[in-house]
């Protein structure tokens, strides 16, 4: 098109060329991106023609299927570079045009308009523009949400309301400034409501926050563009395991303590198997936790052989990544052995007695043989070991003690921590008579709180004959 000088109208009017590739002289062509139902323009005499003669515009108008819905011829009079003459193509809603053919011609000799070849001219083009922009939404991922670190579907839809969709892009980046990487691009259609937009590849990504954009556009260039914040997340969770120790000597309730965390959601099972055998046995589920308690294990229900075991803090973020912590522990639900042999139940000691007994445990901690009495106001301890022993657990002097009744106690402990805050015992308890000289001085010669009597005077020829006080 040429643009030629101001015209009656005020605007600059334009005129196809005479010779010029790519542009036919017989006539030019509007194609519209937006249906149209009502388009004006005016045309006139071309530039440089002959005068007198008279000019007349054959106007066509196409829909989007090509089939002609309005013609009409329009006398552009004589007078060169004067578009007076209003063109006005109409059409319906139902059936608007997207092409118009504009072609200029004149009289023959019988006043049927021909194709003269001459050139066309036109001004004041009014026509129905696109002033909405295409209407998207991102349905998936949401706003600050966490997503695989292979591969994540972006679902929504786009819509063009009053115009031409153009086609949509989506593209991601590190930092809302960019830069900006195309993910991929679709002209034309409009995706289905709802469904999958792109597929974003994120196998090469770093776990941690990026943007996704994506852009519609109309074919009246007119865009909108919705973004949304995502966390790539190939991490695995944190899992840490404060108790049990591994190695950990354990009985009946067992507690857990510890953390497990992950920037997305997360999960976690505790689990035990016989060490080194077997499929694990879930006994604890939970979410998040940090250095708080994670579950208990009651192993006496059902009740659980003593020995080793393998017991496993499961975890599993929203994005399937995975973490897993495992340790032994040893199983100990067998309290230990404690038995009192000798001296006998209710038997009289005196002097040395040798204390014979039992102790015996697979995890013994230690154990204490003690003593006590009304008149010694607590127990005192004869002897104490960490070790199984079968035999003389230690000598009690009872040498200088009151002659009164007695209580010996045999107590041992184990290295298992049960119910979480003790350990298995066990005790015996064992009754006896010390008696032991006493001082041969006064009337109540045997010193057995009875006088006078009969024993007295035995007590007494006892010494007087060389025998022991008693």
């Amino acid at each position: 098109m040429t643009g030629l000088g101001t015209t009656s109208s005020g605007t600059r009017a334009v005129m196809t060329p005479q010779v010029s590739s790519g542009f036919s002289p017989e006539g030019f062509r509007m194609l519209f991106a937006v249906p149209q139902t009502n388009v004006k323009f005016t045309v006139g005499a071309p530039e440089n023609q002959p005068t007198g003669v008279r000019f007349v515009y054959r106007v066509q108008g196409y829909n989007a299927g090509g089939s002609l819905v309005y013609t009409s011829d329009y006398n552009a009079g004589t007078t060169p570079v004067e578009c007076r003459t209003q063109v006005q193509v109409v059409a319906t809603e139902a059936n608007p045009v997207t092409r118009i053919d504009v072609l200029c011609m004149t009289p023959n000799a019988g006043g049927t308009p021909v194709n003269s070849e001459f050139q066309e001219l036109f001004d004041t083009l009014e026509y129905m523009g696109d002033s909405t922009a295409p209407a998207v939404s991102v349905s998936s991922p949401a706003d600050d949400s966490c997503v695989s670190d292979t591969s994540v579907t972006v679902t929504g839809y786009s819509h063009e309301p009053d115009g031409t969709y153009a086609g949509d892009r989506l593209e991601w980046a590190p930092s809302p400034d960019g830069p900006w990487t195309l993910v991929g691009a679709v002209a034309g259609a409009l995706p289905p409501p709802g469904g999958t937009l792109y597929s974003w590849n994120t196998s090469a990504l770093a776990t941690g926050h990026y943007y996704l954009r994506l852009t519609a556009t109309n074919l009246d260039g007119l865009e909108t563009v919705e973004v949304r914040r995502v966390y790539v997340d190939g991490a695995a969770p944190t899992v840490i395991i404060r108790s049990p120790l591994a190695g950990q000597i354990v009985g009946g309730t067992v507690c857990f303590d510890g953390t497990v965390s992950d920037y997305c959601s997360s999960s976690y099972a505790i689990e035990y198997r016989p060490t080194g055998s077997g499929a694990y046995t879930a006994f604890a589920t939970g979410t998040s936790v940090v250095n708080d308690p994670m579950g208990s294990w009651n192993t006496l229900s059902p009740p659980l052989p003593d020995g080793a075991y393998d017991v496993r803090v499961a975890a599993t973020d929203g994005n399937a990544n995975t973490a897993t912590v495992t340790r032994t522990i040893i199983l100990d639900n067998t309290a230990p052995v404690a038995q009192l042999t000798s001296p006998a139940q209710c038997d009289e000691v005196s002097g040395i007695v040798q204390v014979v007994g039992v102790v015996n445990d697979a995890n013994l901690s230690g154990w204490s043989l003690q003593y006590s009495s009304p008149l010694t106001g607590g127990w005192v301890t004869i002897s104490t070991g960490t070790g199984n022993i079968s035999g003389v657990l230690g000598s009690w002097n009872t040498s200088g003690l009151p002659s009164c009744a007695y209580t010996l106690r045999l107590r041992a402990n184990d290295a298992s921590l049960v119910n979480c805050n003790t350990s298995h015992s066990a005790e015996r308890l064992l009754n006896v008579r010390v008696v032991n000289p006493g001082v041969c001085d006064d009337i109540d010669f045997n010193n057995d709180n009875l006088f006078p009597d009969t024993t007295d005077i035995d007590a007494f020829l006892s010494v007087f004959s060389g025998g022991p006080c008693i």
